[in-house]
C-alpha cells in the first residue's frame, strides 16, 4: 500500500486483511515474548512442522529487508519434522537473521542451512559481518547485553534478542551455539530435537 501509487479496491481489501491478521499474530507473539522475558512461564503451542516450510517463510519475509540493505540472503537444506511453537521458533530465527543483517555491510551474504543430524535438526545462520570478541560471545545471551552499544542502539536493538532466542530454545529442549571471529563474521548453530525426517525436493 505504501509503495504502490494506484491500488485497486480489491487489492486494498486484500492487503488490509493481511495487515489485520498479521497484527493479531504479532499481538499474540508479543504477549508470549513478554512472558518469556519477564517470567519464563509462557505456554507453548507445539505442532509438528516442516523445517523447510518454516525457513522458507522466514527467508521470504526477510528477503526484502535484506535487499534494501544490499545484503544477499539465501536458504537451503534437507527437511525434517520438528515439534515446535511455530511463531516462537520463527521469532528466534528472525532475531538471528536481524542480528546478522545489523552486523553486515552492503554486498555481504547471510546464509541459512539446515539438515537432520542424528536425533537433531541442525539449523545454521552464518554471516560475513563484524563478528564478536571471545568475551562478548560468552555474554551474548545475557538480557540487555550489547557488545557494541552505540551500533546496536543506532540499528534499533534493545539487547533482548539473543536472550529471548536462548529462552525460546530452552523451552524447546534446543541448544544455541555461537561461533564468531572479530572482523570475519558469526555462525549460530541451533539444534532442535527431530520429530521425524522428510527429504525435500
Amino acid at each position: 500500500l505504501k509503495l504502490k501509487k494506484d491500488v485497486s479496491e480489491k487489492d486494498r481489501r486484500d492487503y488490509a486483511g493481511v495487515i489485520v491478521e498479521e497484527a493479531k499474530r504479532m499481538k499474540e507473539l508479543s504477549f508470549k515474548l513478554l512472558s518469556i522475558a519477564s517470567t519464563d512461564n509462557a505456554s507453548l503451542t507445539p505442532e509438528l512442522s516442516s523445517t523447510a516450510e518454516i525457513m522458507d517463510e522466514i527467508s521470504s519475509a526477510l528477503t526484502p529487508v535484506c535487499q534494501k540493505a544490499d545484503v544477499k540472503l539465501f536458504c537451503e537444506g534437507v527437511d525434517g519434522i520438528i515439534n515446535v511453537d511455530r511463531e516462537l521458533i520463527k521469532s528466534l530465527f528472525a532475531n538471528l537473521i536481524d542480528n546478522a543483517l545489523k552486523a553486515s555491510s552492503p554486498g555481504k551474504v547471510i546464509g541459512i542451512r539446515y539438515a537432520p543430524e542424528g536425533q537433531m535438526m541442525k539449523i545454521i545462520v552464518a554471516d560475513q559481518g563484524i563478528g564478536m570478541k571471545k568475551e562478548d560471545i560468552k555474554r551474548a545471551t545475557e538480557p540487555f547485553y550489547m557488545a557494541d552499544k552505540a551500533r546496536s542502539r543506532k540499528a534499533g536493538g534493545a539487547g533482548l534478542g539473543l536472550s529471548l532466542c536462548a529462552s525460546i530454545a530452552k523451552k524447546h529442549n534446543a541448544t544455541i551455539d555461537i561461533k564468531s571471529e572479530l572482523g570475519k563474521g558469526t555462525i549460530v548453530i541451533v539444534a532442535i530435537p527431530l520429530a521425524g525426517r522428510r527429504s525435500r525436493g
